[in-house]
């Protein structure tokens, strides 16, 4: 396979503090409960944030600095709670494509990102350059990495790893891939029919999760523990072994998960968000009925989801 790689336009930088204000709309009454006799509590609110887009917003990133956003038909905006959002350029092989993912890390003059595309597309920024490459000609649904040069990205084209020179092929995948999270040494990838691998820099392997559910969403730590969650409201904590279904109460598919330490939130259709507090998995009030596709933030205390309709919202406790 051949695999080009092009030189395209700069990014702009972000420098407002991401802190909240105001917001559009939204309750910010975090202590609120249920409204059923006995319905667990309220652990949050997400608040809306407007994009000035209607496109579907599947990635986020937020770097303290920044909130990095990206969707439908090359949709890329940046900005914070405090000054809102503004688009910004992509290249131009990103420009017109569905953009699926975005993964980062660092801020300002450090910031790096990697977004998968379709058709085959990943842009990848660091040095405060974008450089686009095209992977194979068929659609790349999500990315994790430790760096711009330890990169895993996986959809319709199977497992790809980066190193920074070249793209290699590592599993050939007979069912769809959802997500992947990164870690020190390796990469856990998830998907279709209870699929789950473990992956490192040159092959991945299957794990036994002991479902069939299709797996949407995949969060881990520097030790590849962490949660996967998916159809039906299924959530499943990895503890580098063995898999432990954990109850959410709910049935509704989730297509995101971020953790933080001992604490984690996932979110899904029709607006669903829920997180878990170090013991149990409590809902959360999102001020929208959409489809959430991402969730990111800089701690399970500040934290950011983005989904259809241009939808945009923060939880900050």
């Amino acid at each position: 396979m051949t695999f080009l790689l092009l030189a395209t336009a700069c990014f702009p930088t972000v420098t407002a503090t991401d802190t909240a204000d105001t917001a559009d709309t939204g309750d910010t009454d975090a202590e609120h409960t249920g409204g059923e006799t006995g319905a667990p509590p309220v652990v949050g609110t997400f608040e809306k944030y407007k994009t000035d887009s209607t496109a579907s917003l599947r990635g986020v990133y937020s770097s303290g600095s920044g909130v990095y956003l990206v969707g439908s038909r090359g949709t890329a905006w940046v900005g914070s709670a405090s000054d809102g959002f503004e688009a910004f350029d992509v290249p131009g092989e990103l420009a017109g494509v569905d953009l699926n993912d975005v993964w980062g890390s660092g801020k300002e003059s450090s910031l790096e990102l990697v977004v998968p595309a379709d058709q085959g597309w990943v842009g990848i920024y660091s040095g405060e350059t974008w450089v686009t490459h095209m992977t194979g000609g068929r659609d790349n649904r999500a990315a994790s990495a430790t760096s711009a040069t330890d990169v895993y990205v996986v959809g319709d084209n199977g497992v790809m790893y980066f190193d920074g020179a070249s793209w290699s092929l590592i599993y050939d995948a007979e069912v769809e891939l959802y997500d992947v999270c990164a870690y020190s040494g390796g990469a856990l990838v998830v998907g279709a029919e209870g699929t789950v691998l473990s992956c490192m820099s040159s092959s991945c392997s299957e794990l036994d999760s002991g479902r069939s559910a299709n797996f949407r969403g995949v969060a881990c730590n520097d030790d590849g523990e962490g949660w996967v969650v998916g159809d039906q409201g299924q959530a499943l904590s990895y503890d580098g072994d063995d898999f432990k279904s954990v109850g959410t109460e709910i049935d509704t598919t989730l297509n995101a998960v971020f953790m933080d330490g001992d604490e984690a939130i996932a979110v899904g259709n029709t607006g669903v968000a829920i997180k878990y507090d170090g013991d149990d998995w409590l809902p959360m009030d999102v001020d929208t009925d959409q489809n959430l596709w991402g969730v990111h933030g800089v701690s399970a205390a500040n934290a950011w989801t983005v989904g259809d309709g241009g939808v945009a919202l923060q939880y900050k406790d």
